[in-house]
């Protein structure tokens, strides 16, 4: 049995850089991905798909990669055209809603398309080699989760239904003595409505008990309680 909730997170080091890989899993009736990895491992957003499918046939999961280089990169660009038209779209805001603050850098560097990462095919498989073996393990990891936690949710369902079973088995006992109290509880109460020196009219009196008997019969739902613990019990098992 599986939980359908899981964490795994792992790191790993390479020739030129780092990575984290952290998965995680929600309850979801179908499997979807939700993927954040730096822009430069987009050729490779299908491979981390297909690892997933691999893996997980249900549920919600997110995938976040980290990749930390070594040594800073070359390939890194500023275009400070569109730099200077978010800039000037900014400042036009501020004039247009008299806003005191000014434009500052972080505002600026939140747009992600300003600043661009060029990697060589080389570096790109480099690093790519350093990813894939993170996902797999991180992957194997929450997995191994899950189950963990479908076990220990296992056990505390087992739990609750070995409690349901000795509480329906007390109900039943307890069910075969209400023919004799609610008679006594019946003629009690024609007692106290008759005079004293009226006898009770037996034909009467057993027809109401037979009616109320009628309505306090619970061997149909006692029945039905058993079969639903027995079905729960053997889809646990």
């Amino acid at each position: 049995m599986k939980s359908m909730t899981g964490y795994a997170s792992i790191e790993n080091v390479g020739k030129s850089c780092k990575v984290k890989v952290e998965t995680k899993s929600l309850n979801s009736k179908y499997l979807s991905l939700d993927l954040s990895i730096p822009p430069f491992l987009s050729p490779y957003e299908i491979h981390i798909h297909n690892a997933v499918r691999k893996y997980v046939r249900r549920g919600k999961i997110q995938v976040k990669v980290r990749v930390v280089f070594l040594e800073p990169p070359k390939g890194i660009t500023v275009d400070f055209g569109l730099l200077r038209s978010y800039h000037e779209a900014l400042e036009s805001i501020n004039t247009a809603l008299s806003l005191p603050e000014p434009v500052k850098l972080e505002d600026l560097l939140r747009f992600k398309d300003i600043i661009r990462f060029d990697i060589s095919e080389e570096d790109l498989e480099e690093v790519w080699n350093v990813v894939e073996p993170t996902l797999e393990k991180a992957l194997e990891k929450l997995v191994e989760d899950r189950k963990r936690e479908g076990e220990k949710l296992k056990r505390d369902l087992l739990s609750i239904l070995d409690d349901l079973e000795e509480k329906i088995t007390r109900i039943e006992e307890s069910s075969q003595n209400l023919p004799i109290l609610y008679r006594e509880k019946l003629m009690e109460n024609f007692e106290e409505i008759l005079p004293n020196n009226v006898d009770v009219n037996m034909k009467i009196f057993e027809n109401a008990l037979a009616v109320s008997l009628i309505k306090a019969d619970i061997r149909e739902e006692i029945a039905r309680l058993k079969s639903h613990h027995q079905k729960a019990r053997k889809l646990l098992e």
